[in-house]
């Protein structure tokens, strides 16, 4: 586990105090046997795809930080998580922003290297290279708007920890400079984040200290092993049903063909919404027709810091027609960033049936196609690397192809290096 960790929450002065880590045996238990169904390499810690898969099954509320978090709590020359670092990760979730413990704070602090009780600009950068890992560069710019779209007190100084903390929830609900959050986040339940169905509830019946050892998992491996195969055995199967969409990928052609276009919802997106989106689009749309190229797109995205730039020429063949956009379109693009991974009308959902054949599964030729399509290069896209992922998946879920849930959480961590 990172040495900053172990002493973090107790020499920074920027926060109080922090008691350590309270939670009650039990958990523990039922924490060690998640984290062993996990660890499918059996090596007591968690890879980057494990902890993926993971954070998509379990936390999809906070999937699209999962490289971020990773950063934050993995550690060692072949980064993973240990068992440690998954419990005070786990915890930080339930616990409310003004909590030295909760996840804000943690993060904050890992990147306020200097404990200047300020993330300024540079800071920023480093968050946002961590968040948008597909980005080419995370511009000075980028982390100024990042910045600013909090109109800090100190702007000089940089984010103070609750303007983090606020940004965190922005996140959380919409992309920076979008319209109105769909969701509010103004009460202490509302900050906490989906975990695991497991209870939130702490007790002083059993404390972590920092000095313990980081494979406490052992301490608690009371009959896991039984538990992992009755667990496995009982596991209920994925639904192999061809989930709907509004666009299908001919694969004899390699033609994308738009189906069914989806409307735009006023529920979901307000009329003050509607406006910042065709503000936005005009912006772009410099010889003023009602549509706009595959390049524009690129600016808008990339300005607005909506998906990865290697994502652009994928979402104007779910959305465009003729490699043009049109602003109905991009509403619906919109809409589908706003919407719960699980939705049907995700954006992730619809990238995934680009490619899912009608058992809902991705194989190693579909793997592939989705790699070239968003440059990836060498091994990221290698027979190898997919096939390593097709097993994991196996595994874990016991199909034989690369599952909804694995895809999203992967497809915005995959290096175009």
């Amino acid at each position: 586990m990172k040495k900053w960790f172990h002493s973090v929450l107790k020499h920074d002065n920027s926060i109080p105090h922090s008691k350590g880590i309270d939670i009650e045996k039990a958990k523990l238990v039922e924490l060690s046997v998640k984290f062993n169904e996990i660890d499918t390499d059996n090596n007591k810690s968690l890879d980057q795809i494990e902890f993926l898969s993971f954070m998509a099954q379990n936390m999809p509320a906070l999937s699209p930080f999962s490289t971020l978090i990773f950063d934050v709590f993995s550690d060692g020359k072949n980064p993973s998580i240990d068992f440690r670092s998954f419990i005070q990760f786990y915890t930080s979730c339930s616990l409310v922003d003004e909590d030295p413990g909760s996840l804000p704070n943690i993060i904050f602090s890992y990147y306020d290297k200097k404990k200047k009780g300020y993330l300024d600009i540079n800071c920023l950068r480093n968050v946002g290279k961590s968040l948008y890992k597909n980005r080419s560069n995370f511009t000075k710019e980028d982390a100024e708007k990042m910045l600013y779209s909090q109109n800090p007190a100190n702007p000089k100084n940089g984010l103070s920890r609750q303007e983090f903390a606020n940004l965190f929830k922005t996140f959380l609900v919409t992309p920076i400079k979008d319209g109105s959050p769909s969701r509010s986040l103004n009460s202490k339940q509302d900050a906490r984040y989906s975990t695991l169905p497991i209870s939130n509830s702490v007790s002083n019946s059993t404390k972590l200290n920092s000095n313990e050892s980081s494979n406490l998992n052992s301490d608690f491996n009371l009959n896991i092993d039984t538990n992992i195969k009755s667990s496995n055995l009982n596991r209920q199967k994925l639904s192999r049903g061809k989930i709907s969409s509004p666009s299908s990928f001919n694969r004899k052609s390699g033609d994308f063909q738009l189906i069914n276009k989806v409307s735009i919802s006023e529920d979901i997106l307000h009329s003050t919404s509607l406006e910042a989106y065709k503000a936005q689009f005009q912006q772009f749309n410099i010889n003023k027709r009602s549509v706009i190229t595959e390049k524009q797109l690129g600016q808008l995205v990339n300005e607005y810091c909506l998906i990865p730039q290697n994502f652009v020429f994928i979402t104007m063949k779910i959305f465009g027609k003729n490699g043009f956009l049109s602003f109905q379109g991009y509403c619906s693009f919109r809409k589908s960033l706003l919407l719960e991974v699980e939705s049907e009308e995700s954006y992730s959902h619809k990238v995934f049936n680009l490619f899912s054949g009608d058992d809902g599964l991705i194989q190693l030729q579909q793997a592939r196609e989705f790699g070239n399509l968003i440059k990836l290069k060498g091994k990221a896209n290698s027979i190898q690397r997919w096939n390593s992922i097709i097993n994991e998946v196996r595994y874990i879920y016991q199909v034989n192809g690369i599952c909804f849930e694995t895809f999203s959480a992967l497809m915005y961590s995959m290096s175009t290096t």
